[in-house]
């Protein structure tokens, strides 16, 4: 660590080691004398609690996550995860006080002395900026003696194997906002440039830090893991804080396939089988007393499982189908009004033209142009509708991604439509050939016995629930090929 301060007499900036602490010595410019102060500590702050949402780790006195707005509640770690920023280098002007005391510099950048005191040198031009932060573990500089000290036996570090290029990595919406500001504090045990880091893995996936001052990139045999209350993180073997998977390019056309037998990867089979019966209960419980219950359950439960879908695919194209976590009947509303809201605010409009020619029509009929206005506004309901149903998959899928009805706002929606038209055309005739299909299946059951109709129920409800997933996965996957182009956390 260098510290920095003025001469008090003609102000001439001076830039010395550490070590130099206490030491007196003329000012190179005015001569006048000087003590080198003392080095200001920062206060260590210890990360003792972890983002339920984003699983970022925070202070103990945090309540609410800066970074996803989620309420922190969890327990604290035994063993806290804690950041070490990394110190800025010395700026090409600084001061060395070898100039001074007639000591010449070697050409290490910070050589140990014998009998002679830090190296300083008059900075003759305004301090230049500092380089980056190095983000790839390295050999630590030894540390300088102070004067007349004598010598102490210091290891030197041990250069922990190279970190793996870093490649392009696409913008996601939990890795776009960087890393949030945090006071410097001290490295974990057992981490940092000599750690024992194992050789990188080129088969595994690489992952980078999220803090800014590091920066380092390392494969996923090389992370370190990280017990914070209930749940173990990887994180960073230099810096300690947590990581984000570097995404890798994905064709659109190529995965186009894929989505279709994507339903089925992993517990999918497992997802499908379960949820096809409770998917059956909840949609005909609507045509009963309960219909309200049943329709915000199948909207917040099924809701919920989509925008899993979405997100992990945006996340890892990789991941096979799974669960959401579900933390109460609070979120399962909250989504299903997310969802309501987002229909009616698309499709209202032409539901209210269509009232509106329904009521002309019957008031007016023919006389007075009655015919004429109920006509034109049947055409324009139709119009309308035409377009909110190009319109709302993009709306859901901007729900999905900003957790929100915000996300719905047509300065996000229409020109996303118009930056990926050929793949957004392609995913919208796949959606409209699938909920023609899964009409006609229904329509299948009409005039079917009991308890014959109840096999043609079932396979029908398979076939919807197997349709919405790969409508979800279609969305994802428009949306993770194309997400430096939509542009909307960038």
């Amino acid at each position: 660590m260098d510290i920095h301060f003025s001469c008090s007499n003609c102000g001439q900036s001076i830039v010395i080691d550490e070590a130099g602490a206490g030491m007196e010595f003329p000012c190179p410019a005015c001569q006048t004398s000087l003590t080198v102060p003392q080095p200001q500590r920062e206060e260590v702050v210890l990360l003792t609690q972890i983002c339920p949402g984003c699983e970022r780790a925070w202070p103990a006195h945090e309540r609410v996550c800066d970074h996803c707005g989620t309420a922190l509640g969890e327990a604290p770690a035994e063993e806290p995860v804690e950041a070490a920023v990394v110190a800025e280098p010395v700026s090409t002007g600084r001061l060395k006080l070898s100039d001074l005391l007639g000591i010449a510099p070697s050409a290490s950048p910070r050589p140990a002395v014998a009998s002679a005191g830090p190296a300083v040198k008059p900075a003759s031009s305004p301090p230049a900026p500092p380089r980056p932060a190095l983000g790839r573990p390295g050999i630590s500089p030894p540390p300088v003696p102070l004067p007349g000290a004598p010598r102490s036996t210091v290891p030197s570090a041990v250069p922990a194997p190279p970190a793996a290029p870093r490649p392009s990595r696409l913008a996601r919406p939990d890795a776009a906002a960087s890393a949030p500001p945090m006071t410097a504090v001290a490295a974990p045990t057992g981490i940092g440039p000599a750690g024992n880091v194992p050789p990188p893995d080129m088969t595994k996936d690489q992952y980078e830090c999220n803090n800014d001052a590091c920066g380092s990139v390392w494969y996923e045999n090389q992370l370190r893991k990280q017990v914070v209350g209930r749940k173990t993180l990887q994180v960073c073997p230099k810096c300690g804080l947590g990581v984000r998977k570097i995404l890798k390019p994905v064709n659109f056309w190529a995965s186009l396939p894929g989505a279709f037998a994507y339903p089925f990867r992993g517990t999918g089979g497992w997802i499908l089988g379960l949820g096809t019966p409770l998917y059956a209960v909840l949609d005909y419980g609507r045509m009963t007393c309960f219909g309200i219950i049943s329709l915000i359950m199948l909207l917040g439960i099924f809701g919920l499982l989509l925008t899993n879908v979405i997100r992990c695919t945006v996340d890892d194209d990789t991941e096979p189908l799974d669960w959401p976590e579900f933390e109460g009947f609070g979120q399962v509303a909250l989504m299903a009004l997310q969802i309501v809201v987002v229909i009616v605010l698309v499709l209202g409009p032409a539901f209210i033209l269509a009232i509106m020619a329904g009521v002309s029509m019957l008031t007016s009929g023919a006389q007075d142009g009655g015919l004429f206005a109920a006509g034109a506004a049947g055409l324009a309901a139709v119009c309308i509708l035409v377009l909110g149903a190009a319109y709302l998959p993009m709306a859901l899928l901007g729900l999905a991604m900003f957790d929100s009805i915000k996300g719905a706002n047509p300065l996000l929606i229409v020109p996303a439509m118009f930056k990926v038209p050929v793949q957004y055309l392609v995913v919208l005739i796949l959606l409209g050939a699938m909920v023609f299909l899964r009409n006609l299946a229904q329509m299948l059951t009409v005039g079917i016995e009991f308890p014959y109709n109840l096999l043609v129920i079932a396979v029908v409800e398979f076939f919807v629930l197997y349709t919405l997933i790969v409508s979800a996965r279609l969305l994802g996957l428009l949306y993770r090929a194309n997400a430096e182009k939509i542009g909307w956390f960038t």
